[in-house]
């Protein structure tokens, strides 16, 4: 293996927290740029990731597999699956990208250790580019699950606006919270038999709240004299750019919440809106906006086994509803 060393002397093991430097080093070495402390402790502190790594002879990290911890439901079934993510190997050991090399030993050792009975979750989902879809089923470790598409809207302005209430969620408050804890009960789309992420307030709060690194506005978006409401949340990508990450919407023909951002964003100088999601999602925003959409391909969703909650996999496909919100990089 470059010609350093047996497989024996390329330990592989679980990632704690006293190598966190180390994944940070090997991150920032892979992908150019920093891998901040308050990042990695948001992404797998308190018990909400776990990793695995491999070390080449010298003792050097030179490959990580990470995992965030994540509830899927669909329907009434739910497990607390992983979510594949931060997946590097060293530039150094990448002449070893073969069935026993970094990228499959650490990738096995993760599988058996957290899909095995007993374990944190039964299988894996995560967001490869289609090069690493494309190694991870060569070596029998992914599957295809769907496609995620990226969608764009440019914001014209002087436009109308919007007849409906648009107010700023207010994190501090108990009563928004508890709202928010409804909301996301009564619309969860698992509830439809989509695979989906479950998306409690808890989850809310932290991926969008407690973000250490990027800006979120997140709105609740009412129509005037009912009980019908959204909750919608992007990321503020720059003053002009804002994408959609999530939305909990109750079913309403006249609660036309995408409007209501739009005129939210022409009011605030936004030139762009954009989305992540899967086919499922973009089929239920209005026919409109898709019209006037640009989409193009994103990346793969995959999974680490052929059978989910009892299905194949390919019975899922046009089935799962996921959006940038369930990403660990947007």
């Amino acid at each position: 293996m470059n010609g350093r060393g047996k497989l024996a002397q390329w330990p592989v093991r679980c990632i704690g927290v006293d190598d966190w430097p180390e994944v940070r080093r090997l991150f920032g070495d892979v992908f150019g740029h920093e891998f901040a402390p308050a990042f990695q402790h948001w992404k797998y502190g308190d018990g909400r990731g776990v990793g695995m790594g491999v070390w080449d002879a010298d003792g050097l990290l030179v490959g990580h597999y990470g995992g965030g911890i994540r509830p899927v439901a669909a329907g009434a079934q739910q497990v607390v699956a992983v979510q594949m993510q931060d997946v590097m190997v060293a530039p150094s050991a990448r002449d070893v990208l073969a069935r026993m090399g970094p990228f499959g030993r650490m990738t096995r050792a993760a599988m058996h250790d957290w899909f095995a009975p007993g374990q944190s979750g039964v299988w894996g989902f995560g967001f490869p580019s289609a090069r690493h879809l494309q190694l991870g089923q060569r070596l029998g470790l992914y599957h295809a699950l769907d496609v995620v598409q990226a969608w764009s809207w440019p914001v014209v302005h002087g436009g109308g606006g919007s007849a409906l209430e648009v107010q700023a969620l207010d994190w501090w408050d108990a009563g928004q919270l508890r709202r928010v804890s409804d909301l996301a009960r009564d619309v969860a789309p698992s509830a439809l038999g989509w695979l989906a992420g479950v998306r409690g307030v808890d989850w809310w709060r932290h991926r969008y709240a407690n973000h250490p690194e990027h800006q979120h506005g997140c709105w609740w978006i009412r129509r005037r004299g009912t009980e019908s409401v959204a909750l919608v949340v992007v990321r503020m990508v720059s003053p002009t750019d804002w994408e959609i990450l999530d939305w909990l919407a109750m079913p309403d023909p006249l609660l036309d919440w995408q409007s209501a951002l739009l005129a939210l964003a022409q009011e605030q100088g936004v030139e762009a809106l954009s989305v992540w999601c899967t086919p499922v999602v973009a089929a239920s925003w209005p026919e409109g906006w898709r019209q006037l959409g640009v989409c193009t391909p994103a990346c793969e969703l995959a999974v680490t086994h052929d059978v989910i909650f009892g299905q194949p996999v390919s019975n899922w496909k046009g089935r799962v509803w996921m959006t940038g919100g369930d990403t660990d990089f947007r």
